[in-house]
């Protein structure tokens, strides 16, 4: 018999002779929580008459056992069996375990679908974990959201002052209107541009570059690379709940380098201002992985050419100068 199976054995008892109790008091200086065990076992003794139930609390504690997010496992692994069989008989507090059971995977269900995107699954399971742990009492769901709103609002005033302005998006809303048919009329290219309009990007990037292989000679193609190099920026941007945005390189990089095929096809004169916007989209890009002197390249093209991006191209400018 282990001490704990020891102390649990002496509790039961109604009443404990001298030497009993000097044993009790030893078995517990020597236990950590010795005070948590004791209280949990008092009230839980008396639960099993039929006028008498487990408080919240236990129950909380139960319902992190049985999810494995309990750190000291040692008196519910004494308890679980009693109160296992109290819940099959008791609706009332059958009622109040599901309750907790569905909060607490409702909010674990919140918390890792919000970490998704920046952290591998291992990673995602430890702090889950972690962060419910601190919640072993009453309603412990209700806090948790609450405390996630915190960290939310602390999260996103952080990413308000430490994120460049030209950061927090990719591409920004008044730059999304860029697009028409520009006389490409192609079945794909109208496909695209309906998927763009939907924000289904990865699915128009894939029209796009079906439209570039199949139609590679026509004279207008060009329009092609230019709205997918777009597209790939736009794909490219994630963030944490709308904080700390990032952005793929690989599709930054690819977007870059449709944008340039842009450039080097529309050579006949007659669409200078699409390179000119094709130049601008290729600066913004490079600013988001921090290439600041390729961006500059590109920016200085619009600025000096008036390109309809010339003023944000300046204001672009005016910031990698300032650095």
């Amino acid at each position: 018999m282990n001490e704990l199976d020891k102390i649990l054995e002496l509790l039961e008892k109604d009443g404990l002779s001298p030497d009993e109790q000097k044993e009790l008091d030893e078995l517990l200086s020597a236990v950590p929580d010795s005070e948590k065990i004791v209280k949990t076992f008092n009230s839980l003794r008396n639960f099993f008459d039929k006028d008498s139930h487990p408080d919240e609390v236990l129950i909380g504690e139960y319902v992190l056992y049985k999810n494995d997010m309990l750190d000291d496992k040692r008196t519910m692994l004494v308890l679980e069996n009693k109160i296992a069989d109290h819940l099959r008989v008791c609706n009332e507090c059958k009622n109040i375990f599901t309750d907790f059971n569905s909060e607490y995977a409702d909010v674990d269900s919140f918390l890792t679908e919000s970490i998704r995107e920046t952290k591998p699954n291992e990673e995602i399971q430890n702090i889950s974990a972690g962060f419910f742990r601190k919640f072993t009492a009453g309603r412990f769901a209700y806090a948790a959201v609450a405390a996630l709103v915190l960290i939310y609002l602390g999260m996103f005033a952080a990413s308000s002052v430490f994120v460049p302005d030209y950061k927090k998006y990719a591409i920004s809303d008044d730059d999304r209107s860029f697009y028409n048919t520009r006389g490409r009329t192609s079945e794909l290219f109208q496909r695209g541009l309906n998927a763009i309009d939907k924000k289904e990007y990865n699915n128009a990037i894939l029209l796009l570059e079906q439209d570039i292989n199949s139609n590679i000679n026509e004279p207008s193609i060009f329009y092609s690379h230019f709205i997918l190099g777009v597209t790939y920026i736009q794909s490219s941007e994630s963030s944490f709940l709308g904080t700390f945005k990032s952005f793929d390189k690989e599709k930054i990089e690819n977007g870059i380098t449709n944008l340039k095929k842009a450039i080097e096809l529309n050579s006949s004169g007659k669409y200078e201002n699409l390179n000119l916007d094709a130049h601008y989209f290729a600066g913004k890009a490079y600013m988001l992985i921090d290439k600041t002197n390729s961006a500059a390249e590109h920016l200085k093209i619009v600025v000096s050419n008036k390109g309809s991006y010339y003023k944000k191209a300046q204001e672009l400018l005016d910031k990698i100068n300032a650095r």
